[in-house]
């Protein structure tokens, strides 16, 4: 298994799209537009492949000096509740440590908030609606 950031275009950067697409869009009726695409042009994208094929995905994006917001997490169906995503996570949450990052914020759907509470993220106010579904803002404070 490896995990890396790619580049946005990359044939990695679309292999992990699709993924996206097909666990977090598709079945909300919601499909990326070219203009979605482009403006992923300054967001880190973080991938696990093995032997070319993208298996878990995530983002990361500034929102302001020494503060990420790790968005569009996901895992291939075939390979989720198998401790991928939280290697994923795992290895975000290094690179953070390793380029002085204070805290990750994040979205979680509802259905994913265990989820991060058991990598040590919290719940920070109410329930909210996003892309049509409960959320909840979580975040974590990194230390290095």
């Amino acid at each position: 298994m490896k995990f890396q950031i790619v580049d946005h275009g990359s044939t990695e950067y679309y292999q992990a799209l699709a993924l996206r697409d097909e666990v977090l869009r598709a079945p909300l009726g919601l499909f990326f537009s070219g203009e979605d695409i482009r403006s992923e042009k300054d967001y880190l994208h973080f991938i696990s492949s093995f032997e070319g094929r993208v298996l878990a995905t995530a983002q990361m994006l500034p929102i302001e000096k020494g503060i990420y917001k790790m968005r569009q997490v996901a895992v291939d169906f075939e390979f989720q509740s198998q401790g991928l995503g939280s290697k994923l996570i795992e290895f975000i949450e290094n690179w953070a440590v390793n380029n002085s990052i204070d805290k990750i914020v994040l979205h979680a759907r509802e259905t994913a908030v265990e989820f991060y509470e058991k990598r040590c993220y919290e719940i920070i106010g109410d329930v909210f609606t996003e892309v049509g579904i409960p959320h909840f803002f979580m975040e974590k404070h990194i230390s290095s």
